[in-house]
Parts: C-alpha cells; structure tokens; sequence
C-alpha cells in the first residue's frame, strides 16, 4: 500500500510541476503574504499533494476497514484535513482560490484515478479467445 500511495504522489507531484511551468501563473500581490514563494501559482502544489495523499491513503484505508462508522470518520478526517491545508495557503496570502480549487480537483482526480488502477482485477490465466 505504501507504493501506491508513493506513486500516486510521485507522479501527481510531477504534473503539477509540469502544470505551474505550462500556466505560468503568478502568486497573488493584493495582500502583504506571510510567507514568500519562489514557484508560481497555478494550481496549487499543496492542495493537489495534499488530496493527493491524504485521499488515496483514505481510500485505501478505507478499502481494509471494516467498521462502517471508522470509515466514515476516516473519509471525513481525510477530507476535512485537504481542504484546511487549502484554506491555508489562502489564509498565507499566496495563492488565488482558482488555485487552491484546481489543485483540489486536480488531486482528487489523480486520488480517484490511482484507486480505480490499483482496485482492479489481477488477472490469473489470459485466455485466447479466437
């Protein structure tokens, strides 16, 4: 589970390098930020890692819990944990929400995508059908 969770994060992390280079974005300067950043803006790298991370490790705990009530308090943590490190970086004055929601969406998508590979069937006996 560890290698899922370390390739879903490895690759989504890449993209969104690819993806800041491609828009090229620059951060917010209509508020004095808390913090300085040297990247640029578009989409935000913590919201995407973070949904990135936090859901597929959700989904896969999730996928071995068997106690309904765990579960849901374990989808509820994880979701709730995303969209505060999204606040965040608004909160820190460098990144426009724009940012903050295509790195969510992005992350989420990335998360749902590495939890449909990795659910499915591992085939035994490929059979050659004329």
């Amino acid at each position: 589970m560890a290698a899922v969770v370390l390739g879903a994060s490895l690759s989504g992390s890449m993209l969104v390098v690819l993806f800041k280079d491609l828009f090229s974005r620059a951060r917010p300067d209509v508020v004095t930020r808390l913090v300085e950043e040297t990247s640029m803006s578009f989409p935000s790298g913590h919201a995407s890692n973070s949904a990135i991370i936090y859901l597929t490790i959700t989904v896969l705990f999730i996928r071995v819990e068997k106690s309904l009530r765990t579960r849901v308090f374990a989808a509820v943590l994880g979701v709730l944990t995303v969209i505060s490190i999204g606040i965040s970086r608004l909160a820190l004055g460098v990144h426009w929400p724009t940012d903050v929601l295509a790195g969510w969406l992005f992350g989420t998508v990335w998360a749902a995508t590495w939890a449909l590979v990795v659910k499915l069937p591992v085939v035994d006996e490929v059979i050659d059908q004329p």
